[in-house]
């Protein structure tokens, strides 16, 4: 995939969103790149990508947001390459959606449920016991695949519900499955989930992700059963597992 496309992508990505700076923030982020590396290169105050990836500015117009793109790729291109490579690669992969494995309980299970069912350690604990009545499985490839895909198949591929933990696996630091989610509730206008539970041997939680967990009610638990098995916990007393 050669540049032209790339900002093709990300530039139609942004544009098509009345979000537009929850995505233009997305793109920056999966490029690893500050905000003031983004106004250096623009040659503009810091605060104005501040302003226009928070929504507090009307729509910048397609000049600067052509600009804006340019800008991630330049920097992206010859200071994170190994971002800028990641996402030129996974732009390309096709059929995420029989990889995601999903399904419903038959009847509603408590934080402590479920907690206890996947062998998890609650890291972040937060006072309101919540019910599950879905839960949605995401590898750690396909987590990075799909924040890496134009942000509509990002929602088409993982919809949202209420009342549905999420698990993700192989987590290091917890900072890109609570991006994902914080763009999917934001996008969808819904609340975050109350109960995620990470697969991980050996967890670092970086201070966004127990931030996030704090201040959206979030509870986190850590568990170190492998994949193969977390999936069958979960199929316990439960129908219509589905791929989606």
């Amino acid at each position: 995939m050669n540049d032209l496309l790339l900002m093709q992508i990300i530039l139609g990505d942004i544009a098509v969103n009345k979000n537009y700076g929850i995505v233009m923030k997305k793109w920056r982020e999966l490029f690893n790149i500050t905000q003031s590396d983004v106004a250096k290169e623009l040659n503009i105050k810091q605060s104005v990508i501040s302003d226009y990836e928070n929504n507090r500015r009307n729509s910048p117009g397609i000049e600067f947001l052509r600009n804006y793109v340019k800008a991630l790729i330049k920097v992206g291109r010859e200071e994170h390459k190994k971002e800028y490579e990641g996402i030129k690669n996974n732009l390309g992969i096709k059929n995420i959606a029989n990889k995601l494995f999903a399904g419903e309980f038959m009847k509603e299970l408590t934080t402590k449920q479920v907690l206890n069912r996947l062998k998890a350690v609650q890291i972040v604990s937060q006072p309101e016991q919540a019910k599950f009545k879905n839960y949605l499985f995401l590898s750690d490839r396909i987590t990075s695949i799909l924040m890496k895909q134009p942000t509509y198949k990002l929602l088409k591929n993982l919809k949202s519900k209420e009342g549905t933990i999420y698990v993700f696996s192989n987590v290091k630091t917890g900072k890109i499955p609570l991006i994902t989610l914080k763009i999917l509730s934001k996008l969808n206008r819904i609340q975050m989930p109350k109960l995620v539970i990470f697969q991980s041997d050996n967890l670092k939680l970086s201070g966004f992700a127990r931030r996030t967990a704090k201040t959206n009610n979030i509870t986190i638990g850590v568990t170190k059963e492998d994949n193969n098995t977390i999936k069958s916990l979960l199929n316990v007393n439960a129908r219509n597992t589905i791929n989606v």
